[in-house]
């Protein structure tokens, strides 16, 4: 994760570029875990990866591994919108309705 780079996002704000940079969505930090809106951007951004068979966490579910690729993936998102922007689920952009 930290080929990056460092995430600087210290309170998380859903405007924030440096808050929604791959190197915090990658690293995912207490200020975005402590947010729902955060720790779906973190969700998407593994999803992602699961389904790139170049990547490190691609490889592993490809190989059925019994490890987590990510601190958070027990909960491993089914497609990259990770349960927003549905019928009746939170807007992907996090936002109110």
């Amino acid at each position: 994760k930290n080929f990056l780079g460092a995430c600087t996002c210290d309170k998380w704000d859903p405007l924030d570029p440096v808050c929604n940079s791959d190197a915090c969505r990658a690293g995912c930090p207490g200020s975005l875990v402590d947010n729902a809106c955060g720790q779906h951007r973190c969700r998407t951004f593994y999803a992602q990866r699961y389904k790139d068979h170049t990547s490190y966490c691609g490889w592993l579910y490809e190989q059925k591994a019994q490890t987590y690729c990510w601190a958070m993936d027990e909960w491993r998102c089914v497609d990259e919108h990770c349960g927003y922007g549905g019928p009746d689920q939170t807007p992907g952009n996090c936002r109110s309705k």
